[in-house]
């Protein structure tokens, strides 16, 4: 899977090659999202498409639509957040995905399966892997789930100690409550700590609200910002032994 992400990552390098060879302005969020779908419909769904230099490709512009937030979603998603409400609009044909995304994607995954099965085709992507190992996937996970949870104790046993010892003296055997949470200062560091080095998300997305000077660049109004979160929390600048996990920074 690894040289599939590579090709792709080439022809990523290539485009923004051709935009630096004419000195060309470009929107670096549409070349990172075509980037992205290409990723995914290498390694995911087992087929090459090129929407780097393609953008009319019919599968990368139904996965564009699982991407894109309307009003209607955002309404059906906090109608599906009610089990029994969201339950009865599925019967009834809604779904918080657009459905004809939904069926074409799904044809082609069972196309893709059909044939790997048959021994038709191979390649080294997470279909493959599926395929390889459909037997033996919840085993493989239950261990792995097993082995992560020991190496954590093993390795982090006094952090954990320490972290007990201020829940049994700040609760003990009392009713959990919100002041009682508050207290737990060396929880909220773990907690921080933890975040830091495993940020639910890798960056996060701003717009200028007026323009900006960035030395020899003007930033426009309304410009997308990309912040790059992972990186930030791992600057050995800011936080020293970055890789260290230390709640008491």
């Amino acid at each position: 899977m690894h040289s599939l992400m590579n090709d792709v990552s080439d022809m990523y390098n290539e485009r923004l090659l051709e935009y630096a060879d004419k000195q060309e302005i470009f929107d670096i969020k549409t070349i990172n999202g075509q980037y992205t779908l290409d990723i995914i419909a290498s390694c995911l769904f087992g087929v090459e498409k090129n929407s780097l230099k393609n953008e009319n490709i019919i599968l990368i512009n139904h996965l564009k639509k699982f991407f894109t937030l309307t009003l209607t979603r955002i309404f059906l998603l906090f109608i599906f957040l009610t089990p029994r409400l969201g339950a009865f609009l599925g019967k009834k044909g809604y779904s918080f995905l657009p459905m004809d995304s939904m069926e074409y994607t799904t044809k082609i995954v069972n196309q893709v399966l059909a044939r790997r099965r048959q021994r038709l085709e191979r390649r080294n992507d997470f279909i493959q892997i599926m395929i390889d190992h459909e037997d033996e996937i919840q085993i493989t996970e239950q261990k792995d789930q097993e082995g992560q949870q020991w190496k954590s104790l093993k390795k982090k046993p006094v952090i954990q100690e320490k972290l007990y010892q201020e829940i049994r003296q700040e609760i003990g055997d009392e009713e959990v409550t919100y002041e009682k949470l508050n207290q737990l200062q060396y929880l909220d560091m773990v907690i921080n700590e933890t975040l830091r080095m495993y940020p639910p998300f890798i960056r996060f997305d701003r717009a200028a609200s007026k323009d900006y000077q960035l030395g020899n660049y003007l930033i426009p109004k309304g410009t997308i910002i990309n912040t790059p979160v992972y990186p930030i929390h791992h600057d050995s600048k800011t936080w020293p032994e970055p890789e260290k996990f230390i709640p008491e920074r």
